[in-house]
């Protein structure tokens, strides 16, 4: 099934996947692989996920002091409720509920690379007016404190990759994505 791995992997080649789950898979089926070809050891092949191939390709770069602060989904949640809380005065609101609303569509921002002023431009209604407010407000505060949030990682790595600060393989075989947003390429 997956008779392509072996070439993929070939010559200090890298996959990166959609999930950890199918990076796992993809482990335990080259492992297989190169048992059934009768190999009793070989190089450990690199084989992760998008989101850890990223962190540890930022964890490369020569001065981490120069690099934002990761913040976690939890620290990113409660900045998201705070800064919904700036806009929205109604008591009865499901704060939290619109904070991983929030949360989600900022990360479909960042992956196909829509600015907050293209989604300040483009509100028409009240609830797209009183998001683009609130992304402001939330990546205000990111640039402020000079932090970074999961969905950002891949603008942190895309700059350090343009100023050749890390050293990226030669081939990259992307796995399990169902589409290539503008971030991913």
């Amino acid at each position: 099934m997956y008779d392509w791995l072996d070439s993929a992997l070939h010559d200090s080649s890298q996959v990166i996947t959609a999930s950890r789950r199918l990076a796992r898979v993809l482990r335990k089926e080259y492992a297989a692989q190169r048992v059934s070809a009768g190999d009793t050891v070989w190089p450990t092949p690199v084989i992760q996920a998008w989101t850890d191939w990223m962190a540890d390709l930022i964890s490369t770069h020569g001065d981490q002091k120069s690099l934002p602060t990761v913040i976690t989904a939890h620290q990113s949640r409660i900045l998201w409720e705070r800064c919904l809380r700036r806009e929205i005065s109604d008591p009865l609101l499901n704060i939290g509920m619109l904070a991983r609303q929030s949360r989600d569509a900022w990360s479909r921002l960042q992956e196909w690379r829509v600015s907050v002023a293209e989604c300040q431009r483009h509100a028409r209604n009240r609830d797209q007016r009183l998001f683009a407010a609130a992304a402001n407000n939330y990546q205000s505060i990111l640039e402020r404190e000079f932090w970074v949030d999961e969905p950002g990682i891949a603008n942190v790595a895309i700059k350090l990759i343009s100023e050749k600060s890390v050293a990226i393989p030669k081939r990259l075989t992307l796995a399990g994505f169902d589409r290539v947003s503008p971030l991913l390429q």
